[in-house]
């Protein structure tokens, strides 16, 4: 009986110590089907290339120097092209509506063979209409990287250059930087819009915290004068009166870096007196 009780025993441990082991092996290899499936993501993001495979250690110590030209390809092109006639033969300045944001691609073209290209948001850039040659199709440019950036920057204008006459402007906003006055990086640059071929634009960094955080400095209140009431002085939009030029205009600031007024209360407190300081200084003036 004691023999008979204990073999019944040993084997109902023998059946729990066979479903143990056949629980054990599942479970390792459901894991091993997990880390394995793990591995490959992981190693199909590693291996994902970077600006056509530039590393991002050799990407950060470009510059300037480095860029060759730059690729600008507007995906609704018809659309843009409607906007740079209009902007240009349509009243006596560029009117907003003709500012319309388009998505396109940036092709960053380097000297030793490397590119990038960068998913961005284009739109025509500037108030006179010298910021469009309508016989050469090409205008001003306001550029928005949507991933990336270019020597650090994300957003950028590319101006025709007689708008900043053309020298003038590198070799200012090179002395302001030797007085260690705040400026964005600017430098000539030769563009190719939509493939009609490369034509010499300035290259200039539009003011954004990376303009103050490239020189060290944190992220404050980033201000500028708000001249709505400078271009819409009459009842057409698309006429601006000239005669009220050099007469005193309503102007007062403005603030640009919106996420970082109201991401506390001490950023809007310090947005607010630069605000009226700014303001003080512009109605303190003599003109």
């Amino acid at each position: 009986m004691f023999i008979q009780v204990t073999a019944l025993k040993i084997q109902k441990l023998f059946s729990l110590l066979i479903s143990a082991s056949v629980f054990i092996a599942c479970f390792h290899i459901s894991e091993n089907a997990i880390q394995t499936e793990l591995h490959s993501e992981s190693f199909n993001d590693a291996i994902d290339p970077y600006c056509n495979g530039l590393s991002y250690d050799t990407y950060y110590e470009l510059t300037k120097k480095n860029i060759l030209d730059l690729e600008v390809d507007i995906y609704q092109s018809k659309n843009f092209y409607e906007d740079v006639a209009e902007a240009y033969y349509v009243g006596n300045f560029i009117n907003k509506d003709y500012k319309t944001p388009y998505k396109g691609e940036v092709k960053v073209n380097y000297k030793n063979g490397i590119y990038c290209v960068f998913s961005s948001e284009i739109r025509i850039h500037g108030d006179w209409k010298d910021h469009v040659d309508i016989h050469k199709l090409i205008a001003s440019l306001d550029v928005k990287l949507l991933e990336g950036n270019i020597l650090g920057i994300t957003n950028f204008k590319l101006l025709i250059p007689i708008t900043r006459n053309a020298d003038n402007e590198i070799f200012l906003t090179t002395l302001l930087q030797e007085f260690d006055v705040i400026t964005p990086r600017t430098f000539y640059l030769e563009v190719d819009l939509n493939g009609f071929g490369k034509h010499k634009y300035i290259f200039q960094e539009k003011a954004t915290k990376e303009l103050i955080e490239n020189i060290g400095l944190r992220e404050g209140p980033i201000l500028e004068t708000d001249e709505t009431y400078i271009w819409n002085n009459t009842e057409n939009k698309y006429f601006r009166n000239l005669d009220l030029e050099n007469s005193t205009q309503f102007m007062f600031a403005k603030y640009l870096n919106k996420a970082w007024v109201l991401r506390n209360e001490d950023n809007s407190y310090l947005t607010e007196k630069a605000i009226s300081l700014f303001n003080r200084a512009i109605y303190s003036s003599k003109n």
